[in-house]
């Protein structure tokens, strides 16, 4: 009987972290729905209400805070074992995941609280075109990278 992951074989090891990630991926996915429909609904609001939005934009940021790290994972999990296109194709969501949290952390340092009140309707108009961004990238991702863990949990 086998005491810890360290024993595993390589493959045993990637089938038990291939597990673990999958109910990560999905619960990071619904939580990243959850606070940009929670976003929406503040940014729906004809004046600018602070606390709702001081909320919600913690949310996000800590939801970043997580997924950064977890994208990590599913890079080292899937790295020499899916074909040359897909490896492409991860690449390339892993670039975009930083453009996009790049793009994020300027959009959250140009947008102080005080120039949200002075301009909410351009704040408005910017965080719904990042917002686009970020749901076409984590769809992509969820199209992608979903399947290719599901084949891993399931070698073993």
């Amino acid at each position: 009987m086998r005491s810890s992951a360290a024993s595993l074989p390589d493959n045993e090891l990637q089938v038990l972290e291939a597990r673990r990630l999958l109910p990560e991926l999905r619960d990071t996915a619904e939580s990243l729905q959850r606070y940009l429909a929670e976003l929406e609904s503040v940014l729906a609001k004809p004046s600018f209400d602070a606390a709702a939005l001081t909320s919600v934009r913690l949310k996000l940021a800590g939801l970043r805070l997580t997924r950064g790290p977890l994208v990590v994972r599913v890079h080292d999990l899937l790295s020499g074992n899916v074909g040359e296109r897909e490896d492409r194709l991860l690449a390339e969501l892993r670039d975009s995941h930083l453009r996009l949290l790049k793009a994020a952390t300027a959009h959250t340092a140009r947008w102080s609280l005080a120039a949200i009140e002075e301009d909410w309707e351009e704040y408005r108009a910017q965080t719904r075109n990042l917002m686009r961004s970020w749901i076409t990238k984590a769809n992509h991702e969820q199209r992608l990278i979903i399947p290719l863990v599901q084949m891993i949990a399931r070698q073993g």
